[in-house]
């Protein structure tokens, strides 16, 4: 495994760009996978219902069938490891999926607490579904896939992974495909990807540019 660098994480996000062109040949180390992966399992979980998980596309052969479903970005074929962060739809959570996060709560005094918690993300569900359309449960499952592919791009960029988060595909036929081939559950859908690799030498130029973002006088109001 490479040595990690010791930049800040406000410099691993200023330094990162995502890629559009991947160098097909490389290979990411399993090591480095492990990590990447690992950054996300222990990212935030809203209210620690659990309702996220990792599909990790090695086979370039099988990422060729989605390209339709991705509108034929060659990056998903051409980088090393494709990850697709897929959830629970928001009806499965209140039903199932906040009962079954308790199975990993193994200390009893821990428990009694979730209890409690579990209580309360129950209330504050059904207050969210009186909303009517100003909430919608199985988007707001899909929001919480950006705090688990944001928390991969960071450990990637200190291990000099390059990344592209992609949420350009056909979310219902990506979904359904994956589902009639058992690679997720009826209760699922996709939420967003990752592609994992190298920029292709080609390219490099576009990972040297500066970023442009809102100065910070107008990105910040403070309040004192």
């Amino acid at each position: 495994m490479k040595s990690k660098d010791s930049r800040l994480v406000a410099d691993l996000l200023k330094d990162r760009h995502s890629v559009r062109k991947f160098d097909p040949t490389f290979n990411l180390d399993e090591d480095d996978l492990e990590l990447i992966i690992k950054a996300a399992r222990f990212s935030p979980s809203s209210f620690g219902i659990l309702n996220s998980r990792i599909i990790v596309i090695k086979n370039k052969t099988f990422r060729q069938s989605l390209l339709p479903y991705f509108y034929y970005q060659t990056a998903l074929v051409d980088c090393s490891v494709y990850l697709l962060f897929v959830v629970d739809h928001g009806d499965y959570i209140l039903s199932e999926s906040i009962f079954k996060a308790r199975k990993y709560i193994l200390d009893p005094e821990t428990l009694t607490k979730h209890e409690i918690d579990l209580s309360n993300i129950i209330s504050s569900w059904d207050e969210r579904l009186t909303w009517g359309e100003g909430f919608n449960p199985t988007q707001w499952s899909i929001a919480q896939t950006y705090i688990n592919m944001t928390a991969s791009m960071i450990q990637a960029e200190q291990l000099h992974i390059d990344t592209t988060p992609h949420e350009g595909f056909n979310q219902v036929q990506l979904t359904k495909f994956l589902q009639e081939r058992g690679y997720l559950h009826p209760h699922e859908v996709v939420g967003i990807g990752l592609a994992l690799g190298k920029v292709n030498p080609e390219q490099t130029h576009a990972n040297n540019q500066e970023k442009i973002r809102k100065s910070l006088a107008d990105y910040v109001l403070v309040i004192d």
